[in-house]
């Protein structure tokens, strides 16, 4: 019976036990689990045989301190009680915190057979006490930020006393502050504290989370060991924007705690809150100084001002400025407190009277006019007024400005006289001012207008060079140019353009206009039209034996003056040389520069040849760009290279055609003779030489039989090309651009190469110029051009690349009116998108025929194909052209690039070339680049790619792949 009662009663006491509000564990004295109660498993979420046999360490969490277990341990094994808390774990990770009361059980003996621990679950107790800690502390610390902005007196005092009060007053680890004057700049350190035993300089939060915060306006959260890595021994962080964009504030406060249950969802509102006070403290700083500094340079301006200065009230001034008083003779404070009518001439008083109350009254918010004033001294004054109206102290004044004028007026009237005078003369007549920019006409009288065609409101604010048009290279305007350099008069003769684009000479006279000091502050300028004078001269000089343009000889006296020069060596045992020079390239020039434009080159060339010839010597223009010099009794043959070698130099020296500047070259045959053959055998003997000196341009050459050698030559280089158009010779390298600002290539230029049976890999400038004249470049064009797309297509396609790839058109397919259809051809075949080709062109190609160039390009452009001007700045093409033709961009020659940043002038014109393609909105390729020097200044000057050896060599196809592959593509 009583073994009965007892199961019973065991049983009813394990009922209570799991049925029980509380988790309740029995271990051995070992400390191993031999039982627990449902409310433990229900707690843990491990089941009752997971426990059994296990060591409630399965629980830990790792977030109580151990010196808390150390004691744990010692109280029980010394058979006392322990009471505490323990930060637990539960099988899915989850944290709780357990009151908890251990006590050892005692067997009969005395000795503890085993330990019991009834824990009861405190987290959401602990949590709510937490969570009201906070909540105290947060309004703690709002409050001690609320004092900092009232007791603030400057922007940065503000933000180190709200960092400091963070930490203090909040308990955070650290507070950081940056600013920035936009949202995409950098964001720069204000303000940082941290707490006591902590580093501020240590602090370094990541850039990312400030852009992120900047850009979306909302706070960001992170825990972990991320955030420890910015600011040592924090766990969690916080980071709010705040920002008033009217005046240019950008900021991010960063907030660093050591809890890692910092900053719930109340913490976070209330320091969102604290963020939006810390910018309206911010921006009434900044406004607050911002007004200092306006009634600073208001008072500043005031007091310096060459204007008077007020401010009008009742009729009377109540401010003043220095000047005002100044212009009718009073001091400032005599000023102020006067009636305005004083200081007003008594004829003007009542138009003033209403003026003044009609902007009193709100009839009007402003007036500019002139009055008539009264000085201290009773002068009339002419007062140039302008007024408008405000309100001051809650009454309605005018406040302006006013300029003493009187002497303007009077210079005016004289003026007035002046010119009543001078449109009375028959000469045309203009002054010009040399206190304004570029020194223009002022005043032209009636004469003016009638010789020029131009109204005087066409004239004036001008300076005179217009009437010049593009005839600039006149000799006779170095001589004027001389005597404006030197401030003297001077009388020339010069070629003008009526308004209707009809020449006219005009007999020009100008003398300088000196003031009361002897400074010479304008030029009055006299023209006359003598174009009837001017027509008769010309007809004379067209009758004698000189070229119209040039003044030099012409052919026929050349041939007088070479039949002269045999006959004078057969008799005299005499040599001379003669020298016939073909201009490279003219026709370039010609295009580029037009009839008046080349034909000031023209003249320049003859002018520097006569320079160099000897009095004896004869220099004479053949045609077009052909000249002959004639030289007499020279010593040797070394004599003869020297002179050559000086001309070219010569005429190497750029020339000034308005704002261009170009560089010519020549091709020179020289044939030497004594007193044998004729003039015109002499004249076929030196063209010969400069035929073959043409071949390579810039170069001169002696004549010789054996030149008919080289023509055999170039026969057999037109046969060869032929053959190898048909056998397939012709390979294409490709030469990688490489962005300058990422360092990665972002495309090719495609280069044609001859694989000869021969002679091996021939370059191309071997074959191209032949190419061209025997008229296989059309066919090699269109190889080349349908080769280069399909290989870079494939690379794309294969390596998962944009690559763009340019190829450079030669004149005749330029010149194909099926080009366009061609290239769409070509895209389609290949698959290569249009936007990623890009055709090269020259500046002569351009210049060929303009319209019709135009025309092609805007087909290639509705393509989407691109068009590149190559070797941009070494041809003569007017910059109007850039302008006028779809051309997306410039290549810079390597030229230009070979000597930088060590030459000024190639780095200037390096400079001008992307200054101009950045204001067209052009893209720019530098070719040549050689060294990490050059890389780095174009890229400085904001050039976007480049190519070159600095990179990499031309390569095929196959090695450019590799290249691709290795480069990371």
């Amino acid at each position: 019976m009583d073994k009965a009662h007892s199961s019973l009663r065991l049983k009813v006491m394990a009922q209570i036990l799991d049925q029980g509000p509380v988790a309740i564990c029995v271990t051995d004295p070992d400390g191993v689990v031999e039982y627990v109660n449902d409310t433990f498993v229900e707690r843990t979420g491990y089941s009752q045989q997971e426990l059994i046999g296990q060591r409630p360490s399965v629980l830990k969490s790792g977030l109580t301190d151990s010196a808390v277990y150390r004691d744990l341990w010692q109280t029980i094994s010394a058979g006392q009680v322990w009471r505490g808390e323990l930060v637990n774990r539960t099988k899915s990770g989850e944290t709780f915190i357990e009151s908890q009361v251990i006590a050892p059980i005692h067997d009969d003996r005395g000795a503890i057979s085993h330990y019991v621990a009834i824990k009861e679950d405190v987290s959401s107790l602990r949590r709510s006490q937490q969570a009201l800690q906070r909540r105290v502390r947060m309004h703690r610390l709002l409050s001690a930020c609320n004092q900092c902005l009232v007791r603030s007196g400057s922007e940065p005092e503000l933000m180190v006393g709200i960092t400091e009060e963070l930490v203090e007053a909040g308990g955070y680890c650290y507070a950081w502050i940056g600013l920035a004057s936009s949202a995409d700049s950098l964001l720069l350190p204000v303000a940082h504290v941290a707490a006591s035993g902590g580093g501020a300089g240590q602090l370094a939060p990541d850039p990312a989370v400030s852009e992120q915060v900047l850009r979306s306006l909302r706070p960001h959260l992170r825990h972990g060991d991320a955030v420890g890595a910015e600011a040592p021994g924090a766990c969690s962080s916080l980071a709010l924007p705040f920002l008033n964009e009217e005046q240019g504030l950008y900021g991010v406060l960063h907030l660093y705690a050591d809890d890692p249950a910092q900053f719930d969802a109340e913490e976070q509102a209330l320091l969102q809150e604290l963020s939006e006070d810390l910018c309206f403290g911010i921006s009434a700083h900044r406004i607050r100084e911002a007004l200092q500094e306006s009634e600073l340079r208001f008072r500043t301006i005031a007091e310096d001002s060459v204007a008077g200065i007020y401010m009008i009230r009742d009729g009377r001034f109540v401010f003043a400025n220095p000047q005002l008083a100044a212009i009718f003779g009073y001091t400032p404070e005599a000023i102020v407190g006067m009636r305005v009518m004083e200081l007003v001439a008594p004829e003007d008083r009542e138009r003033v009277a209403e003026n003044l109350r009609r902007r009193i009254d709100g009839e009007l918010d402003s007036l500019h006019y002139e009055l008539i004033g009264w000085s201290a001294d009773q002068r009339r004054l002419r007062i140039e007024v302008f007024g408008a109206r405000s309100v001051y102290l809650g009454q309605p004044v005018v406040v302006g400005t006013l300029l003493d004028v009187t002497g303007r007026y009077e210079a005016e009237s004289r003026m007035r006289l002046l010119t009543r005078a001078m449109d009375a003369a028959s000469s045309g007549i203009a002054i010009s001012d040399l206190s304004l920019p570029d020194n223009p006409f002022v005043y032209v009288n009636r004469a003016f207008e009638t010789i020029t065609g131009y109204p005087a409101d066409e004239v004036i604010g001008r300076n005179g060079r217009f009437l010049l048009g593009d005839d600039r290279r006149q000799p006779e305007l170095e001589k004027l140019k001389a005597a404006l350099r030197g401030r003297l008069p001077a009388e020339v003769v010069l070629r003008n353009y009526h308004r209707n684009g009809s020449l006219f000479w005009n007999q020009f006279s100008v003398a300088p206009v000196k003031d009361e000091q002897g400074e010479t502050t304008h030029y009055i300028s006299v023209i006359d039209d003598i174009t009837a004078h001017k027509s008769y001269e010309r007809q004379l000089e067209q009758l004698a034996n000189y070229d119209g343009l040039t003044g030099l000889a012409n052919k026929n006296l050349l041939r007088d003056r070479l039949q002269q020069a045999v006959i004078h060596a057969g008799r005299n045992n005499r040599r001379f040389a003669l020298l016939v020079l073909d201009l490279d390239r003219f026709k370039i020039v010609h295009q580029s520069l037009g009839v008046v434009g080349s034909d000031a080159v023209l003249q320049t060339v003859a002018q520097r040849l006569q320079n160099l010839s000897q009095p004896a010597d004869t220099v004479a223009r053949l045609g077009a760009d052909e000249f002959a010099w004639l030289m007499f009794d020279y010593l040797d043959d070394g004599q003869i290279v020297h002179r050559a070698q000086q001309l070219m130099a010569c005429l190497a020296e750029p020339i000034e055609v308005g704002s261009d500047h170009l560089t010519l070259t020549a091709s020179i045959g020289i044939t030497l003779a004594t007193g044998e053959g004729g003039a015109d055998v002499l004249l076929a003997n030196a063209e010969a030489a400069m035929f073959r000196a043409a071949e390579e341009r810039n170069s001169f050459r002696f004549y010789a039989p054996e030149m008919n050698e080289r023509a055999r030559q170039r026969l057999e280089l037109e046969l060869d090309l032929k053959r190898a158009n048909e056998a397939g010779e012709f390979v294409l390298y490709y030469q990688p651009k490489v962005c300058l600002r990422s360092g990665r290539i972002t495309g090719a230029e495609a280069l044609m190469r001859w694989q000869h049976p021969v002679r091996g890999m021939v370059p191309p400038n071997d074959f191209i110029p032949a190419a061209e004249e025997i008229g296989l470049i059309g066919s090699m064009g269109k190889w080349a051009l349908a080769e280069a797309c399909r290989e870079v297509a494939d690379l794309n396609r294969e390596l998962g690349l944009h690559l763009s790839i340019a190829v450079n058109l030669s004149a005749r397919q330029f010149g194909d009116a099926s080009l366009t259809r061609h290239v769409a051809e070509v895209l389609s075949q290949t698959g290569l998108p249009a936007s990623q080709l890009e055709c090269e062109l020259t500046e002569s190609m351009l210049m060929d025929d303009p319209e019709c160039a135009q025309q092609l390009l805007a087909q290639l452009q509705r393509l989407g194909v691109r068009v590149a001007l190559d070797d941009f700045g070494t041809g003569y093409s007017s910059l109007s052209y850039l302008k006028r033709f779809p051309i997306n961009t410039l290549k810079i020659d390597r030229s230009f690039v070979r000597d930088i940043p060590g030459d000024e002038h190639d780095m200037a014109i390096a400079r001008a070339i992307l200054a101009l393609a950045q204001s067209l909105g052009l893209q720019v390729v530098a070719e040549g680049v050689e060294t990490d020097e050059q890389r780095s200044c174009l890229a400085a000057e904001g050039c976007d790619t480049m190519q070159g050896f600095l990179f990499s060599r031309p390569l095929p196809a196959a090695e450019f792949r590799q290249l691709l592959l290795d480069s990371g593509r």
